[in-house]
């Protein structure tokens, strides 16, 4: 590889870093108002650390219901299969979210400086029970169960385009199994749960969440590589 070429990848690895990382203030923003719109899918389910050997419910992963929120840009909701109204109704919980503590969610909570603030919030429709979610960043949102024995992980898909490019990063990193074809699978997965225990994750999950602050980790990381 030319010297050009490694320059140029650098540059590319610099750009998208900053980008997510001037992008925290618009997920900020987004979390503010308090849920970005979109179609968040269920994509992991884990047993909380207050559950007998949690990490032994891996097996969760394997059987996955197809459930999804989806909150729309005219304040519509529809809330798994329990609720679906016009007109969202939103609290704003303003302590800090005690359930992050869990080593459970570690991934969730990254070390300085790619920690960034969830938003706590009971989300629901006119006269009906509201429920807790609380928004990660403007693609994940997790939802505990409510004895606290579980926790739902959902995310809104990023685009072809920049997983690609998450994926040629970690190709530069050593993880010579990730193919930047602009699909999660397996190999990209197992590649990013690696990289998010680098940053502070207490755990290798077998489906590691998809935030804005383990992107910006592997950018950040992948532009100093030699």
């Amino acid at each position: 590889m030319t010297v050009e070429v490694k320059v140029m990848r650098r540059f590319a690895l610099l750009l998208s870093a900053a980008l997510l990382s001037a992008g925290t203030a618009c997920a900020e923003q987004a979390a503010e108002g308090l849920l970005a719109p979109g179609r968040y899918e269920l994509v992991a389910r884990r047993a909380s650390s207050l559950t007998p050997a949690p990490l032994a419910d891996a097996d969760m992963m394997a059987a996955l219901p197809m459930r999804s929120i989806t909150v729309g840009e005219d304040n519509s909701l529809a809330f798994l299969d329990e609720m679906s109204c016009a007109d969202m109704e939103v609290e704003r919980v303003w302590d800090e979210p005690a359930v992050l503590a869990d080593p459970m969610l570690s991934d969730l909570a990254l070390d300085p400086p790619y920690a960034v603030p969830a938003v706590d919030a009971r989300i629901g429709c006119p006269g009906a029970t509201k429920h807790a979610v609380l928004a990660i960043d403007e693609n994940v949102l997790l939802v505990p169960s409510a004895n606290g024995t579980r926790y739902d992980l959902f995310e809104r898909p990023i685009d072809e385009a920049s997983l690609r490019e998450l994926q040629d990063a970690l190709r530069r990193l050593g993880h010579e199994a990730v193919v930047a074809s602009g699909t999660l699978d397996a190999a990209s997965l197992a590649a990013l749960a690696e990289e998010a225990e680098r940053a502070g994750a207490d755990y290798r999950f077998a489906r590691p969440a998809l935030t804005r602050a383990l992107r910006r980790a592997v950018f950040d990381r992948a532009a100093s590589a030699p």
